[in-house]
């Protein structure tokens, strides 16, 4: 075989290829007449292999090797902002690194903290903890930069709530106590309540057979609902959370302890976000609101659950099994129609009125609103 035919055949079999691919997606992205209303995929970054893409607080960090790019979306736009050697360094903050130090600065690449540390972790409200020197001891510093606290070599700290650290001084067990950064204060550590909104705090209560139950209390210490005990208790979310309590009942509960929906055998329920909840009959998918009223509703037909259908800027991610067994997930809006179709691999929740979807092993972004 000559080269020219060799070179020739060669360009016939990738056109081929090229063809047959785009042929697979758009066909991919047709969907049955269910699904019609949602209309045309509209990409704000079309899917590609080259790149990964992560969300974090409404910004988008677009990676290519070792490179990224950072992104924000306005009016259904890209805008690109600062690129380079970069990491999340904490809400509207990039961390950069410059001859092996790293520092920080703002979204379009302004620094703002130079590059000075060895190790630098992203700003946690209004303080981060940075590594310096041959031990690498751990100092807190402040969002100018004013290193506030430095710690032992074998000392190790971690965050327990925006604005209070906990320390172990030997790394292990329980923390020794906690520092508050804005005080300088420490205090002993006690057994920390998790916060659940609209002022309630859970609390795990170990069983006399190992296992452990939550019980709700409030923010002096309270026991509430008359110490009633709960298998999980989702984040309050608008006066109501979805709970699922010792003896089995399962739904959304109120912050008086009533429930406002309790589901029957069968049925099952998302979390409540946004004044909204997501229940699956069987038959149905209910969407009800704080009273546990159903404001819309529509046949389930291929719908897998309602259990990962948790709101985020008006639009929930839906999980679908088509005819031919495969799943795909899209999105549905607060009146159960669908406005991204079901043929991702992988979505995640809505960030300034766009996505991350993963179609096949391309990620991309598509504007759902």
């Amino acid at each position: 075989m000559t080269a020219k035919r060799f070179i020739f055949m060669a360009a016939i079999l990738l056109l081929l290829c090229t063809g047959l691919g785009i042929y697979g997606f758009v066909k991919a992205s047709e969907h049955p007449k269910d699904y019609q209303s949602a209309g045309e995929i509209r990409w704000v970054l079309p899917p590609s292999t080259s790149h990964h893409i992560e969300s974090k607080d409404g910004v988008f960090f677009v990676s290519k090797g070792d490179k990224m790019s950072v992104m924000t979306v306005k009016d259904g736009k890209p805008q690109w902002r600062a690129r380079g050697v970069l990491e999340y360094g904490g809400k509207d903050r990039l961390i950069y690194c410059e001859d092996r130090k790293y520092g920080y600065m703002d979204l379009d690449g302004k620094v703002l903290i130079k590059a000075r540390y060895d190790y630098a972790e992203a700003f946690y409200g209004d303080y981060a903890l940075v590594r310096n020197g041959e031990n690498l001891s751990y100092m807190v510093i402040d969002r100018h930069g004013n290193e506030l606290y430095t710690f032992e070599e074998e000392t190790t700290v971690m965050w327990e709530k925006e604005g209070l650290l906990s320390i172990y001084d030997d790394g292990r067990g329980e923390p020794d106590r906690i520092l508050d950064c804005g005080s300088g204060t420490f205090a002993e550590y006690e057994q920390s309540l998790s916060p659940l909104g609209e002022g309630l705090y859970s609390e795990l209560v170990k069983m006399k057979d190992d296992d452990a139950l939550l019980v709700i209390r409030d923010k002096d210490g309270r026991l509430k609902f008359g110490g009633e005990r709960f298998c999980s208790i989702d984040q309050f979310d608008h006066g109501v959370s979805y709970v699922k309590k010792e003896n089995g009942q399962c739904g959304y509960m109120n912050t008086k302890g009533e429930m406002v929906l309790s589901l029957p055998d069968g049925w099952e329920a998302s979390s409540f976000r946004e004044g909204k909840g997501v229940v699956d009959t069987g038959k149905r998918i209910l969407i009800v609101d704080e009273k546990g009223r159903t404001t819309a509703e529509r046949p389930k037909g291929d719908i897998v659950g309602a259990r990962f259908c948790v709101f985020s800027e008006g639009f929930t991610k839906v999980l679908v099994e088509h005819e031919t067994h495969e799943k795909g997930w899209g999105y549905m809006d607060e009146n159960g129609e669908f406005v991204v179709p079901p043929i991702f691999l992988h979505v995640e929740p809505v960030s300034q009125g766009c996505a991350i979807v993963q179609y096949r092993s391309s990620m991309g972004i598509v504007k759902v609103k």
